[in-house]
């Protein structure tokens, strides 16, 4: 059996999100054979998925133009979607050959559309994934333009030709359609904070922070880390401070999910993979603030309930609030991790999907 997994070029967040569902298949089909369309490295494609991969160069679906890893470029945005869609057809023909070329009995889109059309004309089975869908982030930021709303409608019936959606959580809520919802998907990490202490050569009741902001670093110079006693910052290689309470962690070479589950604090940026992971660790969170993201709110409200959270705008990250929020955070008592149920729920639905072969 052939699985192809199409996963936007926006980020590794939608890697985060399927990657541990794929592996799961894996292990309850050991003959699957899994080929990743991607933009990511080889190297980051192999450090979320298990077992042998075929990777092919991605779709031309964009995601989002980002000027960073936080703001969104709305015309330009809608200018490479128009791009997109005024050769939508032609598109989709090629993919859908691409498909019966490839012999796949099973698509899994993490989260594009154009995947889910050619799908369905090349009458092959296909699953969208994720915590929210394209149609609804271009019509967000994208929607006063002129054609924005047949771009946004012709996205839209994509999503909802797809043999079945699965909705995670947290995520946006996608009424329009009627997906399947699962719970948390994460990657867990080991904690390996005694192995990491005793590298570091620090006493054993040293808390762990890591600074997770996904290539944003100017909004913070490390430099300015508050010095609270008792905790280790573990930063970006790329601006790491010289100083005896911080480490880059690039030098500790470990799997950055065990970074997470052997921290007692992250500090990141809004996000489904890191919230989800820290939460499965039963880290404390402190995130910046992204109010024009419209996943934010939804992913923040599940965390707050499920971790010790709290949201700062970037212009406190310099200051002394950062120092005060830390401390409030982890002298709160540690809640029970949370179990990433989504994984096994979402794995189900993609076996039953695919055709039943007796040498399975």
């Amino acid at each position: 059996m052939h699985l192809l997994v199409d996963i936007s070029p926006h980020g590794y967040g939608h890697i985060a999100q399927c990657a541990p569902v794929v592996n799961a298949l894996g292990e309850r089909l050991p003959r699957l054979r899994v080929t990743v369309r991607s933009a990511a490295a080889r190297p980051v494609l192999a450090s979320h998925f298990q077992g042998e991969l075929q990777v092919l160069a991605p779709g031309p679906e964009p995601g989002l133009v980002m000027a960073d890893a936080m703001t969104v470029l709305p015309r330009a945005s809608y200018d490479t979607y128009r791009a997109l869609h005024t050769r939508w057809d032609a598109e989709v023909a090629e993919a859908a050959r691409a498909l019966k070329t490839l012999r796949v009995d099973l698509v899994l889109s993490a989260v594009s559309c154009l995947p889910l059309a050619a799908a369905r004309r090349a009458g092959v089975p296909a699953v969208g994934i994720g915590s929210f869908h394209w149609a609804a982030m271009f019509q967000s930021y994208c929607g006063t333009f002129e054609g924005a709303g047949e771009i946004a409608a012709r996205m839209l019936a994509a999503y909802r030709d797809a043999t079945r959606f699965i909705a995670l959580t947290p995520g946006m809520p996608m009424p329009e359609l009627e997906p399947i919802l699962v719970g948390p998907v994460a990657r867990l990490g080991r904690s390996r904070s005694a192995e990491i202490r005793a590298r570091l050569h620090l006493e054993g009741t040293t808390r762990l922070a890591l600074v997770a902001l996904g290539g944003i670093p100017a909004l913070l110079p490390l430099d300015s880390l508050p010095r609270i006693p008792g905790l280790h910052w573990l930063t970006p290689g790329d601006a790491a401070p010289e100083r005896e309470d911080a480490t880059p962690f690039d030098r500790l070479d470990l799997p950055f999910g065990d970074l997470i589950a052997s921290s007692d604090l992250v500090l990141t940026k809004p996000g489904y993979g890191t919230f989800v992971e820290a939460a499965c660790a039963g880290a404390a969170v402190v995130t910046l603030a992204r109010p024009d993201w419209p996943e934010t709110p939804h992913l923040v409200e599940w965390l707050r309930s499920h971790a010790r959270c709290e949201v700062l705008p970037p212009e406190d990250l310099a200051s002394r609030e950062l120092q005060t929020t830390v401390e409030r955070l982890l002298a709160l008592p540690r809640p029970a991790a949370v179990r990433p149920t989504g994984i096994q729920e979402a794995a189900r639905v993609l076996q039953e999907l695919l055709p039943i072969r007796r040498d399975e």
